[in-house]
């Protein structure tokens, strides 16, 4: 049985051979944190881009806040994520963190209000403005078909029918 026990995200403390692998986790995350005034354990290594503390551990990179979880609380659930109360992504001090589902996780971000309103013009990605909406809207009132209004606005059909039907810029009326 290996200390991953065969599934890279179920972390297991297993046999004694594994120990000696997880006092080893221990001993790197001691020294290489700062204890910052929320009492967060802010990792001063390695991060991944979106900014979570990683750790090469034999041979490939793990989230270390998973790793610390396993270490100080037990084992995880393997279709559980683990979550940070303090919502600080490098954060690896295990009474920050949790275990739970994708769902309750996403249910926490909106809870805290760390979710950005990604609709429409807020959309770092949106082709149509408001603007161009009512007007495709009026256009549409007007007779012009689904496959004309995706050629004008540059937009897929789809995404006309979404907006014809509502799907999406409902919010924008005439």
């Amino acid at each position: 049985m290996t200390w991953l026990d065969g599934n890279p995200l179920e972390y297991r403390l297993n046999s004694a051979p594994s120990m000696r692998r997880w006092e080893d986790i221990n001993r790197r995350i001691k020294e290489n944190i700062i204890i910052n005034e929320n009492n967060c354990w802010i990792w001063q290594k390695s991060k991944y881009k979106n900014g979570y503390a990683r750790i090469s551990f034999m041979g490939k990179y793990h989230l270390l806040h998973r790793l610390s979880y396993v270490l100080y609380k037990g084992n995880i659930e393997p279709k559980n994520v683990v979550c940070h109360s303090c919502d600080v992504r490098n954060c690896v001090n295990p009474d920050h963190l949790w275990t739970g589902t994708y769902k309750e996780n996403s249910q926490d971000m909106v809870k805290k209000g760390r979710i950005k309103n990604q609709f429409g013009e807020k959309n770092s990605r949106h082709r149509m403005t408001n603007e161009k909406i009512i007007e495709f809207k009026k256009l549409r009132e007007n007779g012009y078909s689904l496959k004309k209004l995706a050629k004008l606005y540059n937009i897929g059909y789809g995404t006309a029918q979404a907006i014809s039907s509502g799907r999406t810029w409902n919010k924008v009326g005439i």
